[in-house]
């Protein structure tokens, strides 16, 4: 079985960063900028808002809350079925 987690590299490149492995360039794809020129996958948050809402939707009710609690956007977008009293 594959390790679910990746090894760091053995040392850091004594290489400059050029235009091509600079952090957050975007060369039509997603890098890894610890491995220059890899790609790696897109993750959860580059999908559209729309999918989002998709998948909230079919989640069951303990996983759609740990996910409505892992950020404000989330917090925001996912329904529960229970809403905060308003203060009056």
């Amino acid at each position: 079985m594959t390790s679910l987690f990746r090894s760091l590299p053995a040392s850091a490149s004594t290489k400059p960063l050029g235009p091509e492995t600079e952090p957050g360039s975007y060369r039509g794809g997603y890098t890894d900028n610890r491995t220059p020129g890899k790609r790696r996958g897109a993750n959860f948050m580059d999908l559209p808002p729309e999918l989002h809402l998709l998948i909230s939707k079919e989640l069951i009710y303990p996983d759609a809350l740990s996910l409505k609690h892992t950020s404000r956007y989330f917090y925001n977008l996912v329904y529960t079925g229970f809403a905060h009293a308003e203060a009056s």
